[in-house]
């Protein structure tokens, strides 16, 4: 088969597998784990803008949840495996994974928010374990 035809082909299995409900943009990108990552993350701050708590929490993780209108301004980045060679400090709660969080246009410079969120688990067993929170800061 030459290149095109090779094109064609996976041009095709992407379409395929995009419409299909098993499959989404996230799981082509990050994987099923790393879409179940930034499925929970997303679920996460979208219970935390509206109920300021998240089932999402493991049983017994002590968090500072902050304040509902800190999440509003939250989207999720791009999940990665804990390693335990960065994060350390967060190494005694046995995170599996951690994903960024970025503020969208509508942060206001100076707040405290939640920078990123460190899950234990699997698929859809996946829970917060531990929140990171930084400062935005402004730009001159």
């Amino acid at each position: 088969m030459n290149r095109f035809g090779q094109a064609i082909v996976g041009t095709i299995a992407v379409a395929a597998c995009t419409a299909c409900t098993a499959c989404s943009t996230d799981s082509l990108v990050w994987g099923s784990e790393g879409a179940a990552v930034r499925s929970v993350a997303e679920r996460v701050i979208d219970e935390m803008q509206s109920l300021g708590d998240s089932s999402d929490v493991c049983a017994g993780a002590d968090l500072e949840r902050g304040s509902s209108q800190v999440w509003e301004t939250m989207a999720v980045g791009e999940p990665e495996r804990y390693t335990g060679e960065e994060w350390t400090d967060y190494a005694d709660v046995s995170p599996t994974w951690f994903i960024n969080l970025s503020p969208t246009d509508d942060a206001i410079g100076g707040t405290e928010v939640p920078s990123v969120l460190f899950l234990r688990g699997s698929g859809e067993d996946l829970c917060i374990v531990a929140i990171e929170w930084g400062d935005l800061s402004t730009s001159p």
